[in-house]
């Protein structure tokens, strides 16, 4: 990825990976986060740490791993906030003095609501800004603290204003539209209008033609993005796919609750992605000697 002149990665995170219980903040998955904050350091490419999935579910939708299609964070904020607020606390304290670690990414597309999706705004900026101010209170300790990426990719991005941090970005994610800058124009008024960074936290699935013109538009208006994603099944449009193993559509029948639990006698497939592709232009950004703000 180095070789690609790629320079930041946005690492999604599910809370059941850290904390099987609010009570409980496992530390098992640190080493391997602290490998990738290693590799990182070595590379020269910062990380941004993304809560993909949060306890309860941060919305109905499938990324947010929600076990009945409902946001529980939003419904249950009782249970659920405190435990993503611990969590992300944690998270921060292990990392506070990380300077590879660039920032945070609290939610992923956070949504109460798939029928109303404009609404919840004022909801989600009040729990982002409990979270910030319980993090920061016990782990920054200087200016060079990571930043905490803060956006909603539903309900408008007005809602997380006035910003309240310093130290702090708004996230949008950009899919599937036009490449001009009326389709950005909303977020460059806000950054105008409020002095703060704007970073294209999710963009991709789409062909090369459409991601040359994404990232032609950030570099001209000056904004870093993240690519989505890195690798999957049996796709041609990410930087590395991943030939599908032998009877993966059973494995696929049993976790809809179509089909019997599969054996896993003969489920062993390739254990890693298929070599990488020559990277297309999109994957190669931030090149020198003129680096652009840019991900995957």
């Amino acid at each position: 990825m180095h070789g690609w002149g790629v320079n930041t990665l946005r690492i999604s995170i599910n809370y059941h990976w850290l904390s099987p219980s609010d009570a409980s903040t496992s530390t098992a998955a640190g080493p391997g986060f602290d490998q990738m904050v290693a590799w990182g350091k070595a590379h020269g490419i910062y990380l941004v740490l993304c809560m993909h999935a949060a306890p309860g579910a941060q919305s109905p939708e499938l990324m947010a791993d929600s076990v009945d299609g409902k946001a529980h964070l939003w419904t249950e904020p009782s249970v659920y906030q405190p435990w993503a607020t611990h969590l992300w606390t944690a998270i921060a304290q292990r990392y506070a003095n990380e300077t590879t670690v660039a920032g945070y990414d609290l939610l992923d597309e956070p949504l109460l609501s798939e029928t109303n999706p404009a609404s919840g705004g004022s909801t989600i900026r009040a729990f982002y800004v409990k979270l910030t101010r319980r993090s920061a209170r016990s782990t920054r300790t200087t200016s060079s603290s990571p930043a905490a990426p803060t956006g909603a990719a539903r309900p408008p991005h007005e809602a997380m204003l006035p910003t309240w941090d310093d130290n702090m970005a708004l996230v949008f994610h950009k899919y599937w539209d036009k490449n001009n800058t009326a389709s950005i124009r909303g977020f460059l008024d806000i950054r105008s209008k409020n002095n703060v960074p704007l970073w294209n936290g999710e963009t991709g699935e789409s062909d090369a033609k459409w991601a040359s013109g994404m990232v032609d538009l950030m570099a001209a208006n000056g904004i870093g993005w993240s690519w989505w994603t890195y690798k999957k099944v049996n796709q041609d449009n990410q930087p590395c796919s991943i030939p599908e193993p032998p009877n993966y559509d059973k494995i696929l029948a049993y976790v809809g609750g179509t089909g019997s639990q599969p054996s896993p006698v003969g489920l062993a497939g390739p254990s890693c992605c298929s070599s990488p592709r020559t990277p297309r232009r999109p994957i190669a950004c931030g090149t020198t000697p003129s680096r652009r703000p840019c991900s995957g």
